[in-house]
Parts: C-alpha cells; structure tokens; sequence
C-alpha cells in the first residue's frame, strides 16, 4: 500500500471509485501495534468520537478490537448542535456494543468524576472476571480513535497529565501508558481505516481530522461548498446562506487566505455549531 502525508481532494476523487487509500506511516505502524501488542492486553476501548460527525468517527472495522468491550466517549460537544448529535448517538445505540456513551464539554472540569466513576461501572464485570482467576491488577483502557478527535486531551483531563497535544492531525506518533487511580490508561495514535469514501474524507478535513496544508485553495473552495450543501440539506438555507455570507467578506478582505481562514473559524466553533451527519 502506497503511503502518503498528505491529502490532495484531486487524488482523492480518481480514488473514490475504488475508495480512498490515506494512511501515513504512523499510523500504519500504530494500527499494527495496537492489534498484535496492545488490544491482547487491554480489558476495555474507549473510542473516542468528535461530536460535530459522531456517525462518521466511529471506526468502521471493528474486528480489529478482537471483541473486546467497547464503550464510546464523545468529544467537542461544545462545539456541535447538541440536539442533532444527541439524536444520531441514540439512533446508534442500537448497534451492536454501542450501549455505553459518554460525552462531555472537555473544556469543562464538572465531569471528570462522572466520568471516572462511568469508567467503574464500565469496567466491573472485567474486574469480576479478573479476580475470579485470582488476579487483581488495575483495569486496562485503550483510548483510540481517528486523529484529532480529543484523545490526548481526554487523557490529560483524566489523569491530570500533559501529553502533547494540538488541534491538527498526526500529533501523537506512539503509545503512551499511563497509571491512573484504579486504572491504566493507553493513549494511541489516530486510526483511519484502509478506505473512505470521498463524502466522509471531506467531513474529516472540514473538521480538521484530516490535515489540510498541502491543500490548494481550489480544493479548499470545494470543501467549502460541499460545506454549505451540508448545511443547507441538515439544516436550512438561511443558515446555509449565513455562512457564504462570512466566507465572500472574506473573500474580499483576505483573498489569498480566505479559504484557509473560513475553515480554521468553522472548526473552532466561530461560525455556528452543527452536526453534519
């Protein structure tokens, strides 16, 4: 498999027929790792999903878990139409394994003993499991996701660590093991499936889960008018409308960085909050 750092929507599209092929090394590596050294001792997987497209951030081959318990948290909720991305968590949960959702604003402190506790009950029936073979040892979570989703930070707000972290894709290169309280707790780099479909890759990169540096302003443009279309379709035109509104001032005030500016806004929450599956 050809790896690539970057994602250029021209190749993207001669590729969605067969579907999309972007996998950095890295990540390549990490997916390798996290299978044959990592899940083999893991109890639970915590999957982190971004809230703005939760339906699209669920990894979509689960047999890599091996059938381990599976339980989701859902990051950025801060920054999406709770009513909608609440909606689509509850229509979700009638998938296999899907039964156990957190979510929770990560820039607030309130749920940090919710959440552990969550983690408790969670992991209770493993425990029990545990000492029925005689052996008592701290509970092992895997937390995992596609890049960019709030892992690194879901981590540091748990356990009151500082792991690097930064809102753009690809900053976690390796695992990294952490003993906190009653449990430990992995941290691994972003996953992405081997193929996406062009409509999923576009979410990702408008959300800044794919990286978007190498993108020319011509490709950016048709993100963002695949953008409005989302919006007009979930939500309504006005809304829609409000947006190209930003965007042509934009336009107009900054025209080399127009594109590059509208986009880093959106993913910040600056122009409205949506859900855009």
């Amino acid at each position: 498999m050809t790896e690539t750092k970057s994602t250029d929507l021209k190749d993207l599209k001669e590729k969605t027929q067969k579907g999309l092929n972007w996998y950095p090394g890295h990540i390549k590596v990490a997916l390798k790792e996290l299978q044959t050294k990592w899940i083999p001792v893991l109890d639970v997987l915590i999957q982190v999903l971004d809230a703005r497209i939760p339906e699209s951030t669920i990894y979509p081959e689960p047999e890599i878990f091996k059938g381990k318990k599976l339980i989701y948290f859902c990051s950025k909720v801060d920054l999406t139409d709770s009513s909608r991305f609440k909606l689509i968590v509850e229509q979700n949960k009638k998938r296999e394994n899907f039964s156990e959702v957190f979510y929770a604003n990560l820039l607030e402190n309130s749920w940090r003993k919710k959440l552990i506790s969550f983690l408790g009950k969670a992991s209770k029936e493993q425990r029990k499991a545990l000492e029925k073979k005689g052996r008592y040892r701290k509970i092992r979570f895997g937390i995992c996701g596609f890049p960019n989703v709030g892992k690194s930070s879901l981590l540091n707000k748990i356990s009151n660590k500082k792991l690097k972290t930064e809102n753009k894709a690809g900053v976690t290169k390796k695992a990294s093991l952490i003993n906190f309280q009653n449990f430990e707790l992995l941290d691994t780099p972003g996953l992405l499936p081997l193929k996406m479909n062009i409509e999923k890759t576009k979410k990702l990169q408008i959300c800044g889960l794919l990286p978007l540096e190498k993108v020319s302003p011509q490709k950016k443009i048709e993100l963002i008018e695949f953008l409005f279309g989302l919006i007009t379709e979930r939500y309504s035109q006005t809304d829609s409308q409000e947006l190209r509104t930003v965007y042509k001032k934009l336009s107009k005030e900054n025209p080399e960085q127009a594109e590059t500016i509208f986009l880093n806004r959106y993913q910040r929450g600056k122009l409205g909050k949506f859900c855009l599956d």
